[in-house]
Order: C-alpha cells, then structure tokens, then sequence
C-alpha cells in the first residue's frame, strides 16, 4: 500500500522523469471592498488554525469533536489505522452527529489496485460513512473539514494534510530516510457564503454526483480550472494573480515544481520586476531545468528544513503555503490542497484553497517560513 508516495513521489519525477516533458478572532467579515493581490478580500473570517507537525493531531481532533450536527470531510487519503482521528469520527457518531468522508476515486501512480478502494471498504466496517469521489476529475485531491452545515454554526477547516500519522507527527515508516516530519497548515473558514459554497460542492461530488457551484468566492480557490470542466475553477486565474501582485516580497512553500508550469515564468518575472523571491523545497522537488533559471533571476531556493524535535532529521515539504508581501497592508496567505507548480493539480483536479488576509494569521504564517527558511539547505 501506498500512503503518501502517490502525491510525495513527484520528488522523483520532478528532477527526472517530469524534466523530460519540459525540453486573530472570528468577527464579522470586513464591509472593505478593496481587492489584494489574487483578487482577494480582506476578511477577518479566514483563520490559521494549525501548523504541522508542531500542533500534533490534537486541534484537528478537537475540531472534529466540537461538531453537534454533521461532518463533511473529503480527502485525498485516510488512514483507516490512524486511531485519533478514527476514533474521533466514531465517537461523534455516538452522540448523532452525521458523518459522511469522500476520498479520492483516483490516486497519481496507481492506475490499478487504487488503494482508496480498499480503504473505504474498511472505513465503512468501522462505521464511518465513505463513498469515493466523482469519476471526471483526474483526482479529488481537495482536503477540508465541514462542520454542522446548514447552521449559524457552521464552520470549515482547510487543509493541505490527508490523514495519516506521518502529517501530524514522526512517520512510523518514513519514505525518505531521515524524515522527520511534514510540513502542513490549515485555516479555519467562518463566513457563511464561503462555507455555503464548500457545502454545496461537497453535496454535488457526494453519489449521486450532480452539478457543482461556480467558484465566485474571492478568497476561496477551485480546481479543476480547464475549460472543459463546467463550470471551470479560479484555481489558474487566482493564483497567477497573487503572484502577480506581490510587489516586495514572495515566499513559496514548493511540494514539487514540473516544467511546464503555467505560474513558473509569473514567479521569475516578480523576481526579475526586484521582488525578494524565497523558496523553501523539497531535495529533487524542483524541475532540474527550472532550478538555475530561477536562482539566475535572483530567486533563493533552499531545501529540506531540520525538524523541530531532531534537528538531525529534515522536514518534508507537503504545505502548498504562499505570502505576498508580508508585514504590508497588502499581505496575503494562500494555504489549501493546490500544487501551484504541478498544471495536473490546478487544471485537472478537485482542489480547495482559501486567501488569508488577517494580520495576525499572515504573520504566523511567515514566522514559520523565516523559521523554515533559516534552517534549510541552499540550492
């Protein structure tokens, strides 16, 4: 069984295989209309909620138990051996919350023996409610937590983590030796459109599939964006348009980068424009084309941050995190499912993604990308 290799794997493709394609409160949300880089709105709605592996499984687990009515939750994979979470699920059952968990039909590398399958044959004997996603997108790779829909209370937690040990802590069985944990954010999103919108998307790629809403929520962003998805995501257009606009500095979180990639020349032309352009990576993550061309722009890229208990150990890079222009008036965060530098992920796949503006998330986000920064290893 794989567990993380499917999305985790493009640390090998990206360097080889792939190169040879190329050739802080919850109030009411601001009544500002002024728009930031991404066409985002500034909201005070929108909320870091937890930085992996630092907050462990616990917050999530809290979340999970702070439901009274209904869970939605989608994931790319679950671990149905992963207990806190599991267990969580079940015990919210007991007391008539309704539960119900959409994993990925598709997986990137398993054509055949899809291990989603299995797994949601063995969620569903430890009762929790699973059905596999729609058919037509290449993956559903989208992670969030929609809790009491439809109620004054509702709420939803964005994520780029699935569930599994490994994202909340040390991996029982890392893939990469020296491992020592994964890098990953959520945010918690409590306006009643946003949330309104994740709900209906989640009821139209919950069986029996049906039409799913247009992505016109500014600081949401959806997958999939090609044309030939009705109607398409902002995923392409909102994401070309925050690196567009940062005008000081750009901080990326880089999963993977392939050639060719729609938002690769927008990140080298900002560097080129004298923004300060930083990338924290993974070792073999970045397109080896890509890599000189970006550090001759003046881009700086750095690899494998050391983890927070062992500093003998690295942290694999699996959040999709992006700042513009930290500590400005124009800040704003991007954290959610989409691989900005992978055009399968923006194109081709069901990806959410939500714009952060609140001064005091923003800045939490950068201080755990100065950290990560600082503690890498130049390219």
């Amino acid at each position: 069984m794989l567990t993380r290799r499917s999305r985790r794997s493009f640390r090998v493709l990206v360097g080889v295989a792939v190169a040879a394609i190329a050739v802080s409160g919850l109030g009411a949300c601001s009544s500002s209309t002024e728009s930031l880089p991404g066409g985002a709105q500034p909201s005070n709605q929108i909320n870091l909620a937890t930085v992996e592996p630092t907050d462990g499984v616990q917050p999530v687990v809290d979340f999970i138990n702070s439901a009274t009515n209904s869970i939605d939750m989608y994931m790319y994979e679950f671990d149905p051996t992963y207990k806190p979470i599991v267990s969580a699920l079940q015990n919210v059952q007991k007391r008539g919350v309704v539960v119900r968990l959409l994993l990925s039909r598709q997986l990137f590398g398993e054509p055949v023996n899809n291990h989603n399958v299995a797994d949601q044959k063995t969620l569903i004997k430890l009762g929790i409610p699973t059905q596999l996603s729609r058919p037509e997108f290449h993956d559903s790779h989208a992670k969030d937590i929609s809790l009491d829909a439809g109620t004054s209370s509702q709420r939803v937690m964005v994520c780029d983590f699935n569930v599994g040990a490994g994202y909340f802590g040390v991996d029982p069985k890392p893939i990469f030796p020296g491992e020592g944990g994964t890098r990953g954010m959520s945010v918690i999103d409590t306006n009643e459109q946003d949330v309104n919108r994740i709900n209906e998307t989640f009821n139209a790629d919950w069986p029996p599939y049906g039409p799913w809403p247009a992505a016109t929520q500014p600081n949401l962003v959806w997958g999939p964006s090609a044309a030939q998805y009705q109607p398409p995501g902002n995923a392409v257009a909102a994401l070309t348009s925050l690196i567009n606009g940062a005008q000081n500095t750009l901080d990326i979180y880089v999963q993977a980068l392939a050639l060719p990639s729609q938002l690769y020349q927008p990140v080298l032309n900002r560097a080129k424009a004298g923004v300060k352009v930083r990338i924290v990576g993974n070792k073999g993550g970045i397109n080896s084309q890509a890599l000189p061309t970006l550090k001759a722009a003046g881009v700086q890229v750095v690899y494998g941050p050391k983890a927070i208990v062992d500093p003998s150990k690295f942290l694999y890079i699996h959040t999709k995190t992006i700042v513009v222009d930290a500590a400005t008036s124009q800040a704003v965060a991007f954290v959610g499912s989409e691989n900005p530098f992978l055009d399968e992920s923006i194109n081709d796949e069901r990806e959410l993604g939500a714009f952060v503006t609140t001064v005091n998330s923003v800045n939490a986000i950068e201080a755990v990308f100065n950290r990560d920064f600082s503690v890498s290893t130049p390219y």
